[in-house]
C-alpha cells in the first residue's frame, strides 16, 4: 500500500512539474527562458537549437524518473525509511533537474542575444530587466518595493528576494523543509533499527521504545498468555514493516491494543485494566523469560 502511495505521488509530482517545464520552453510575451528578445528573431536558428536541447534533456529526465519509480514498485527496502528517502530523492530531482537545465538555458539565450546585438525590452535605473532574474527564476529587484512578483518560470508569483524580509522567509523556509526532510528519514530509520527493551521497576513493566514509549502497571495486569498467530490488525497510530509492527492498532477481537512485536511468534498477550497489550522478543526464548519474569510478579 506505502509502494503505491508514493508511486502515485512520485507520477503525479514528475507530469506536473516537466509538463510546466516544457510549457516554460516555449517563446512567452516576447521572452525566451525569462530573456526578452525582438519578436522578428524569436524563431532564430541558435535559439531553437537551444529550445530543441531543453526539451531532450526534459524528455529523458522524465523517462529517467519514470524508470526510477517503476523500479522502486518491485524493488524490497528492508526499511520504509530507505522507501521514504527514495521518495524524497526522486521528488527532489523531479524539481531541481528541470530548474537547472532552465537556467543553463538561460544563459545560453542571454549569450545570443548579447552576441547578435540584439535590444529588447526595458530598463530600470539604467539595468535591463532582464538582469533583475537569477538565472531567469529568482526574482531580485531593489527598485521594485513590490514584495512579490509574477514568476517568469512556471506559474503563480515568487518572492522579490531584493527585501531583506523575503530573504529570510526563502532561506529559512528552504532550511526548514530540508531539516524536516532529513529528521524524518534520521528518525524514521532510528526506529526501524532500535530494539525495544522491557524491563520491570518499581511494580511497573517499561516499554521502552522511541515515539511509542509505553508502561503497565503490575497492579493492573489480569491475566498473561501467549498466543502463536496475531489475529487481523489495522494501524491506527503506529509504524509497520515486513519485520515488526510498533504502536496503536486495530486487532480484531480485542479493539484498540498497544503492540511492540517482531513479525513472527509466539506473542505475549497481556490483558490489563486499561487495555491490551501485545509485545515479544526477537527470539522465542526471550519472549518466554519475559513471561516467567512478569508471571513472578503480577499479584496471585
Amino acid at each position: 500500500m506505502v509502494k503505491w502511495i508514493f508511486f502515485l505521488c512520485e507520477l503525479f509530482i514528475i507530469c506536473l512539474v516537466l509538463l510546466t517545464s516544457k510549457w516554460d520552453g516555449k517563446p512567452k510575451n516576447q521572452r525566451l527562458f525569462s530573456i526578452t528578445l525582438p519578436k522578428e528573431h524569436l524563431n532564430h536558428p541558435e535559439l531553437l537549437e537551444v529550445q530543441k536541447r531543453y526539451q531532450l534533456q526534459l524528455s529523458v529526465t522524465f523517462l529517467s524518473l519514470l524508470t526510477a519509480c517503476l523500479l522502486s514498485m518491485f524493488l524490497h527496502f528492508k526499511f520504509i525509511s530507505m522507501e521514504l528517502f527514495f521518495f524524497f530523492l526522486i521528488i527532489g530531482l523531479s524539481i531541481a533537474l528541470p530548474s537547472y537545465f532552465y537556467a543553463k538555458a538561460n544563459q545560453l539565450v542571454k549569450e545570443i542575444k548579447q552576441n547578435n546585438s540584439w535590444e529588447a525590452g526595458n530598463y530600470s535605473h539604467g539595468i535591463h530587466e532582464d538582469e533583475f532574474w537569477r538565472y531567469g527564476q529568482f526574482y531580485r529587484n531593489p527598485f521594485d518595493t513590490a514584495r512579490t512578483t509574477t514568476k517568469r518560470m512556471g506559474i503563480g508569483t515568487t518572492l522579490n528576494l531584493a527585501h531583506k524580509k523575503q530573504q529570510r522567509f526563502f532561506i529559512v523556509s528552504l532550511a526548514l523543509t530540508l531539516l524536516v526532510t532529513v529528521l524524518l528519514c534520521f528518525q524514521l530509520f532510528y526506529m526501524e533499527v532500535k530494539t525495544p527493551s522491557y524491563r520491570i521497576e518499581t511494580n511497573t513493566l517499561y516499554i521502552d521504545y522511541p515515539v511509542y514509549y509505553y508502561h503497565v502497571p503490575i497492579k493492573d495486569i489480569l491475566s498473561l498468555r501467549v498466543i502463536q498467530e496475531l489475529p487481523p490488525t489495522l494501524k491506527s497510530n503506529g509504524i509497520a514493516t515486513d519485520s515488526f509492527s510498533r504502536g496503536f492498532f486495530n486487532v480484531k477481537g480485542y479493539g484498540e491494543v498497544f503492540l511492540c512485536i517482531y513479525n513472527t511468534g509466539p506473542y505475549l498477550l497481556i490483558e490489563t485494566k486499561e487495555g491490551t497489550v501485545i509485545v515479544n522478543e526477537i527470539t522465542e526464548e526471550k519472549t518466554y523469560e519475559l513471561l516467567e519474569a512478569l508471571d513472578m510478579v503480577i499479584p496471585k
